[in-house]
């Protein structure tokens, strides 16, 4: 909603560190020894020299093509075959379908023949004529059994096939295989093959068993997905949550909707927005939305009922290791919903889908470690999160620091003053806690941080904070709180670890209310009256909004239900269930950076390259 909710990460650089060793065991440290180890862990450039070496990449073409006639000017397709009607299983269908036959260690059923593809990820040659391939899908993997010696047995195939066979097979080749099932002594549920597999897709290049350079990685997001389980594990998480979202919102009667990512204005959180144009209209400057917030209530407005959303958002912000300019959000708004049902249907859905996230990890999602704050947080929580009323604790925790302080009568845009100077106070009695003026401040920011400061690090376990004062939150419906005589904005917050998860607001449908807002935000609360200090009528307020503006208040006019809204982030999600300390880590092409490294071109060594002319 107003507030960004997530976006990714700037590649760290991890220097490495290689400890001494000792005198007294150089001794035995031969210069054989010291060959190999270096031989093992190969420095990151070399790593990627060896990936992309033309040399490397010659020799296997020579391997794929050694039995065409043509040699190596043999055609591609003969290396890239067309799938057939024939059905082949999955490495997880196999599974499913051979543990029905009940094997038992050494048994075999030989009278039911299985065909299978899937993609080399380990190749084990026991002797010259006997191999075992781990071969997977989905992280699903079956043993498949290569007895080269039965092969040429049968008479079907030559020698030199079956030869070729044993020096052509590669990890990250993709084959189908045909044979039967046997459990091996050792309990394996293995294939063994009765007929030469066929190669579907090779690899031309011999992956690195690991690359330890999180630069190299994040300017090669896919060699990342390769090369690491748990980063293709964190997008499939990423799944669960967004399948976990649109499952509840379905169940409880929304529809899903999509509104332009393209548009005149954009509407919604106050960000920087990027522009673009198009041909077609080349005189009216675009913008990518920042939030899908007015074009959702613009649709629950004209009868849609309770709707919501799950695409794309962006910023043209922050880049770091929670933030990247493009970001993804759901919102959903429901009419006739107040914020304590808001702050209800949130608990249902963060338990259930803790739920969800702990029960993949535990069955599919191997490569990812439980997190404890899963059960801890959510799954043995009481039925309701914490509270935590803004002013209050915020008056509390800055009289910790300066005793009898207080903040200002009127938390509106004349209180800018007032607020620098409580900014300043604190900066000097309490330089440890680091506090910094935000830049270009109003009274929004100057709030916001001090909750950055003071209130958010309480917020370890699920809480909400409630009760912001109404300059905060022009989009939502505000009202007189008597205990903090303040106007206050009808919103939460939901913070868990001391970070934003979402954003719960009861949006402002009164229209001459919200033209006000959306005046005062832009030009301060002065801009409401006249020369001699009149309230300007609600035409005259209308007529100083922008195109967008007016229209979205002619939409109120037309009559908004009292409307509950919620918005969260996705990739926080998927950070906090799957325990990922960096955005670009839940991102399927990381961040900004890696996106931009591969539409502007990298060298072999994984660097950016961009054209200076």
């Amino acid at each position: 909603m107003s507030r960004s909710l997530s976006l990714a990460l700037r590649p760290c650089l991890n220097a490495s560190v290689k400890p001494r060793c000792r005198d007294a065991y150089l001794r035995f440290y031969t210069a054989n020894t010291q060959a190999k180890n270096q031989r093992k862990v190969a420095e990151p450039d070399d790593q990627l020299d060896s990936l992309w070496s033309s040399v490397s990449y010659r020799k296997r073409l020579r391997q794929l093509t050694a039995l065409h006639p043509e040699g190596q000017n043999a055609p591609t397709d003969s290396l890239y075959p067309r799938i057939g009607k024939e059905k082949r299983l999955s490495p997880a269908q196999f599974r499913r379908q051979a543990e029905k036959l009940n094997l038992a260690p050494g048994d075999w059923a030989r009278k039911v023949e299985f065909k299978l593809q899937g993609k080399i990820q380990r190749v084990r040659a026991m002797s010259r004529k006997l191999l075992f391939l781990d071969v997977v899908e989905n992280e699903h993997r079956v043993q498949v059994m290569v007895s080269l010696e039965n092969l040429q047995k049968k008479g079907t195939y030559s020698s030199t096939e079956v030869d070729d066979l044993r020096k052509r097979i590669s990890v990250g080749d993709y084959y189908a295989f045909s044979g039967v099932a046997h459990r091996t002594p050792n309990g394996e549920l293995t294939l063994s093959i009765q007929e030469l597999p066929q190669l579907l897709a090779p690899s031309l290049h011999i992956l690195p068993t690991t690359i330890t350079d999180k630069e190299t990685l994040a300017r090669l997001p896919q060699l990342d997905l390769l090369l690491h389980p748990k980063r293709r594990d964190l997008l499939r998480l990423r799944h669960v949550i967004e399948q976990t979202i649109a499952g509840y919102l379905d169940n409880a009667g929304f529809i899903k909707v999509t509104t332009p990512i393209l548009a005149a204005d954009t509407g919604g959180a106050a960000a920087q927005p990027f522009e673009t144009s198009t041909n077609e209209i080349p005189n009216v400057p675009l913008r990518l939305r920042i939030a899908p917030e007015i074009g959702l209530k613009k649709l629950t407005a004209a009868g849609l009922g309770a709707v919501y959303e799950i695409g794309p958002c962006f910023r043209n912000e922050g880049l770091d290791s929670t933030h990247n300019p493009e970001f993804t959000t759901c919102e959903f708004y429901k009419p006739f919903t107040s914020l304590d049902t808001l702050m209800s249907m949130t608990e249902e859905l963060l338990v259930q889908m803790a739920r969800a996230c702990q029960e993949a990890v535990e069955t599919r999602l191997t490569s990812l470690e439980k997190q404890d704050l899963t059960s801890e947080y959510f799954l043995s929580a009481p039925s309701t999160f914490a509270r935590l009323p803004f002013l209050p604790t915020l008056l509390e925790r800055i009289r910790e620091v300066l005793p009898g302080s207080r903040l200002p009568r009127r938390l509106d845009e004349s209180a800018v003053q007032e607020l620098l100077e409580l900014f300043a106070q604190l900066q000097q009695k309490a330089p440890e806690l680091e506090i910094k003026t935000p830049v270009n401040p109003t009274a929004s920011r100057l709030l916001d941080s001090l909750s950055s400061y003071f209130i958010e690090p309480l917020c370890q376990k699920p809480t909400f904070i409630t009760g912001h004062p109404a300059i905060m939150s022009p989009l939502a419906k505000s009202y007189y709180d008597p205990r903090t005589d303040q106007v206050l904005s009808a919103r939460a917050e939901l913070f868990v670890g001391g970070v934003e998860f979402a954003n719960l607001y009861e949006e402002e449908n009164d229209p001459f209310m919200q033209a006000r807002k959306f005046l005062q935000q832009a030009r301060g609360t002065a801009a409401l009256t006249n020369e001699f200090g009149i309230d300007l009528s609600h035409e005259e307020v209308k007529a100083r909004l922008s195109p967008s503006q007016q229209y979205y208040v002619r939409v109120l006019e037309l009559g908004l239900p009292p409307t509950g809204g919620w918005g969260c982030g996705i990739e926080r999600l998927v950070m906090l269930f799957g325990g990922a300390k960096r955005i670009s880590e839940v991102l399927p092409f990381g961040s900004l950076r890696s996106v931009i490294a591969m539409g502007t071109g990298v060298d072999a060594k994984g660097r950016l390259v961009v054209d200076k002319a």
